[in-house]
């Protein structure tokens, strides 16, 4: 198991030392610095995605020794539960978890808020209409969603917004 102490930071990583030093050997990296300078990076929060599209369908799971139950919620309402969550999480239930959500499809004005994006970071073939391939991820403290590998097969990228993340990886 890799711990997080034997994962290097590094801040605004050229895209030839991420490509040299990590994708290429297969080893994970975390890059700070590069979200900042995004159009919308000071706007982006449970708030501004309310507001924005108060209105949107979106799905949400739920897990449990039961198993996976799908939710279908409008934004307003799901950021309404992750709001009450926060505000007082020991006597609130846990939301459902929001992931593999196509925001950038959904709410296309969202493209221009993550510019500059980093392409080069990214494989050649995916820097057309990149924003096809993004998916979104969006909890509560404590949510819970397992490290994969994408289906897309290429690596994970992970940009953190608000909040901490704790990511565990283990090798077989």
């Amino acid at each position: 198991m890799i711990t997080v102490s034997e994962i290097e930071r590094r801040y605004k990583l050229s895209s030839d030392e991420f490509t040299k030093n990590y994708v290429d050997q297969g080893k994970p990296v975390i890059i700070s610095g590069v979200i900042p300078s995004w159009n919308g990076f000071s706007q982006w929060s449970l708030k501004y995605f309310k507001q924005l599209s108060p209105s949107l369908n979106i799905y949400a799971k739920k897990f449990s020794d039961k198993g996976i139950e799908i939710c279908s919620l409008t934004m307003k309402n799901y950021i309404g539960l992750i709001e009450s969550y926060e505000a007082d999480y020991l006597n609130s239930p846990s939301p459902p978890y929001c992931h593999d959500l196509p925001l950038f499809s959904l709410i296309p004005s969202l493209i221009e808020d993550a510019q500059p994006f980093p392409l080069d970071y990214l494989p050649e073939w995916y820097w057309y209409k990149w924003w096809r391939y993004c998916q979104f991820f969006l909890g509560c403290s404590n949510s819970i969603t397992p490290l994969h590998f994408d289906c897309l097969l290429t690596n994970n990228i992970f940009f953190q917004i608000v909040g901490r993340q704790t990511i565990y990886h283990t090798t077989t």
